[in-house]
């Protein structure tokens, strides 16, 4: 690095005149630029150099920045001593007066007067200190006119942490072709073997008291998790040899003190970098304390968490988070893009969690007591309003979040108001779609209930609620798929065969028959839902991409009937050994009861459930359309980007004839005004849901004719708008392919 920045300044061409370089707190910058300074004026090529220095009365005061560059252009280049002097005899107010003029009459005319000369070469080392922020973007545009009015005439390096505001100026059009950004990167072998050379220097220079300390010193492993801890920034190591190498201590005893984070009053090995990290923090207004901790919090658990989710969870108003982490980017990496959230040193969390160094800024009980209501609403039926796609997130978040909720009495209310749509939704609010991933809802599931478990006294009702959703969420992770696959062939018997089967495998039952025939009795919903998986799955929608969730929408049914149902059926057909063809056994009794007292219509079910899946991406649809410019979408997304990319091959199955479905489609007008690449509900409108509607309606033995060409026109529409005209024909192929293979 610095051998490239000494070339930069010294090479006769550069494409370049304006470096920045820039890095997070302990990168390195300020010892690079010290360094830089000491070989050019070596050299006798260095034309200025300043270095801010925080509250500093006067190396934090820009007043006299461009006055002291212009005194040691005198010292270091003759050739500028004298039209320098001469404008400061003609005008000496020019030392008291504006920064523009200071720039102009000190430092531009002196350097334009010479020609053919070597370019002056100004070296500014943290600017983010100095007075506030708009003064440090003043001097970044001052300096951009200079170089641009003279190009070949002055160099300069400006060294700052990366904050928003500095890259903002760095980024405007003033600067294109002018800069260049340098990045003072992580270096983990260098941290490696600076460690190692500076312990193996301490422990040669500590004989007396290391005479008994075999070398090399210290051993791998603990050299190994002190440049871990570095992160790969010189900022720790350099505090921890600092300490070590106390001339009144003895280092192996203070390296134990580093390792085991114990400091004392007297024994404090991470002041300078304590210091550092109060003064980045107390940069943040006082009023935003309280939220800046909790959103700390979010951040130090480890969570990837962006900034919109934050928001979020802590009920701040859109942006809030960005804006209160606005003057933090030396400690926290928030991408411009709205990315992960992530500390830059390893050392700031550890900072954070010990309170005799982080002191005020401590993340203690009371920070997580408030983080902790705060998610656990946001997992609540009452949370809005609410990001695009919460569910995700949230879930993941929960997951992992809940073993380090301390185990308090007071997070009960907030734990009943858990909305379980929140556990049985996925990534990007699709649901659940394999087995891993329904191993994670029971993951989320089993931790609750552990840390229900550990309150004193323990919540016995919510406690058992909680046993419920586990049992649930047990029979969907390990029977769902093979009980639905199986059950398909079930439908297709007759009554008196099923009967027959039932009365053949009745010795593998698991429970009295009795028992199984109560179930159908007392909850007829059993074979609803299942029927309802068997006739999605026929139309080539896996049940394991499909949640339970979605199961209640199309069935309109309640959460307390969905998962008492299928407890019932988990604990009626689940056996302790795995046996599957004793769950066979037991779904044959149950089917054969539950179809001798109720005849199932497929085709009425199925029916039902094209009518309200129609109606709910309608509904949805339109949601998008009303919130697709907010930051927050008022309504919850129901059927989530599975139905949402399947509801025309639903369609394309339903039975004939159906004439609420017709009528649904006629009056079906899709949001043309509102149609954007960028818009949610693009989703819906893809070409293979007009298509294979068209395939519906064709299908008809008296084709409905106005009708189709009312939806013929769609799909034209849609592939002149959206660009798809180049992908119908592999939509139309790929329904055929599934067709032929019905």
């Amino acid at each position: 690095m610095l051998n490239k920045l000494y070339n930069w300044c010294t090479n006769g061409n550069t494409e370049h005149p304006i470096c920045w370089l820039h890095g997070p707190a302990g990168a390195g910058k300020s010892a690079i630029m010290q360094t830089l300074s000491r070989r050019l004026q070596d050299a006798g090529r260095l034309g200025g150099a300043f270095f801010f220095k925080r509250h500093h009365p006067t190396r934090g005061n820009a007043k006299v920045l461009f006055a002291t560059l212009a005194y040691q252009l005198v010292l270091n280049n003759q050739d500028l001593k004298h039209p320098i002097s001469e404008n400061v005899e003609i005008d000496p107010s020019i030392v008291a007066r504006e920064m523009k003029v200071q720039l102009h009459k000190l430092i531009i005319e002196p350097c334009q007067s010479l020609a053919n000369s070597r370019p002056a070469i100004l070296l500014l080392d943290g600017l983010d200190e100095c007075q506030d922020e708009r003064t440090q973007q003043e001097i970044l545009r001052l300096i951009g006119n200079a170089v641009a009015q003279c190009p070949t005439e002055i160099r300069t390096i400006v060294a700052s942490r990366p904050e928003t505001h500095i890259r903002e100026v760095v980024e405007e059009s003033l600067f294109d072709g002018l800069i260049n950004s340098t990045n003072v990167e992580q270096s983990f072998d260098d941290v490696r073997t600076y460690l190692r050379d500076e312990f193996a220097r301490i422990h040669n220079e500590h004989r007396d008291t290391m005479a008994r300390v075999p070398h090399p010193w210290p051993s791998s492993d603990v050299l190994h998790s002190l440049v871990r801890k570095s992160s790969g920034y010189f900022v720790y190591a350099s505090t921890v040899i600092k300490f070590v190498d106390d001339p009144y201590s003895r280092p192996n005893e203070q390296l134990e003190i580093v390792q085991n984070l114990t400091p004392t009053q007297y024994d404090a090995p991470f002041e300078a970098l304590d210091n550092l990290y109060h003064e980045i923090l107390s940069g943040v207004r006082p009023r935003f304390q309280s939220r800046l901790l909790c959103i700390l919090q979010c951040v130090a658990w480890g969570f990837s968490l962006r900034p919109v989710h934050i928001d979020y969870i802590l009920g701040l108003q859109p942006g809030d988070t960005k804006l209160i982490l606005r003057g933090l980017h030396s400690v926290l990496k928030v991408p411009h893009n709205n990315g992960w959230i992530s500390f830059h040193h390893a050392s700031f969390p550890d900072f954070l969690d010990t309170q005799e160094r982080s002191l005020s800024f401590h993340l203690g009980f009371e920070t997580q007591m408030k983080v902790a209501q705060a998610v656990l609403t946001a997992a609540s039926d009452e949370s809005t309003p609410r990001p695009e796609s919460p569910y995700p997130w949230v879930t993941r978040f929960l997951t992992r979040y809940i073993t380090f909720v301390p185990h308090s009495p007071e997070l009960i209310p907030c734990v009943q108001r858990i909305s379980l749509d929140f556990i049985w939704m996925d990534q990007d609010n699709s649901p659940y779609k394999d087995s891993r991933v329904a191993a994670e809802v029971l993951q989320l599931v089993t931790a609750i209930l552990t840390w229900l478990k550990a309150i004193n006294p323990p919540p016995g009702t919510l406690i058992q609620r909680w046993k419920t959703y586990y049992l649930t969420s047990l029979w969907e992770a390990m029977q769902v798929r093979r009980v639905v696959v199986f059950t398909q062939s079930l439908f297709s018997l007759s009554p008196e065969m099923l009967h027959k089967l039932q009365i053949k495998m009745a010795r593998l039952l698991p429970l009295p028959l009795a028992k199984y025939q109560q179930l159908a009795v007392q909850s007829p919903r059993c074979t609803r839902i299942l029927q309802a998986m068997w006739l999605l799955d026929s139309c080539g929608i896996r049940v394991g991409h499909l949640s339970l969730s979605h199961i209640r929408f199309l069935l309109d049914e309640t959460w307390d009937e969905i998962i008492n149902t299928i407890s019932l059926l988990h604990a009626t057909t689940y056996t302790a050994n795995k046996s599957f063809p004793a769950t066979k056994a037991a779904m044959i009794a149950i089917l054969s009861h539950s179809l001798e007292l109720r005849p199932a219509s497929g085709s009425t079910l199925f029916c039902d459930l094209v009518h309200r899946c129609f109606r709910l991406v309608q509904s949805d649809m339109l949601s998008a359309v009303q919130d697709s410019h907010n930051a927050y979408h008022s309504q919850r997304c129901q059927v989530g980007p599975d139905l949402r990319s399947c509801w025309g091959i639903i369609i394309r199955y339903s039975p004939q004839p159906n004439p609420e479905l017709l009528r649904l489609l006629h009056e079906f007008n899709p949001p043309w005004d509102h149609f954007s690449e960028a818009n949610v509900y693009r989703y819906y409108l893809h070409p293979r849901h007009f298509h294979n509607v068209l395939q519906w309606l064709k299908a008809h033995a008296a084709p409905p004719m106005e009708l189709i060409s009312h939806w013929q026109n769609h799909l034209e529409k849609i592939n002149g708008q959206g660009g798809w005209r180049e992908r119908t024909l592999i939509c139309a192929l790929t329904s055929y392919t599934l067709i032929r293979k019905k």
